[in-house]
């Protein structure tokens, strides 16, 4: 990534309690660093799974701290996913990219579709573990 990146990040985050309550964005309570998190010196995460278990630990923001603490982004959503399991039993997965670039898709349950490309390549998975990759034919987009 060039120095003229800026990272965003944008999700929802929700107790599945409550999600019969939650038609309507309005209804929603906004939960900084939970289900998403950025920092254009650091990084961006998202998350997904047991929102219940994601908000109690934020952990989107947990893997940027421990990213600015000096770890991988593969080492830090490793560390924070155990955090999750272990302090409050929680599930999910989280999608981190560091600011140069380096990425990770890491989940502590079976299943967790994702998928990025880089360099013209297509990766993407869904079973815990899973890495495949495929080269795009027209990796510009153009014609």
């Amino acid at each position: 990534m060039d120095g003229g990146v800026s990272y965003e990040c944008s999700n929802m985050s929700h107790p599945t309690l409550c999600r019969s309550l939650l038609r309507t964005g309005t209804d929603a309570t906004v939960a900084f660093g939970c289900g998403g998190f950025a920092d254009n010196l650091v990084g961006a995460a998202s998350a997904t799974g047991h929102g219940e278990a994601i908000m109690k630990v934020t952990l989107s923001r947990l893997v940027i701290f421990h990213m600015e603490q000096g770890m991988s982004p593969s080492q830090a959503a490793d560390t924070a996913l155990e955090y999750m399991n272990t302090r409050v039993k929680g599930k999910g997965g989280i999608i981190v990219i560091s600011k140069s670039g380096e990425w990770t898709a890491k989940c502590n349950t079976k299943r967790m579709a994702w998928a990025t490309v880089k360099d013209g390549i297509l990766h993407y998975g869904s079973q815990h573990g899973e890495h495949n990759t495929k080269p795009l034919a027209n990796p510009s987009g153009h014609s």
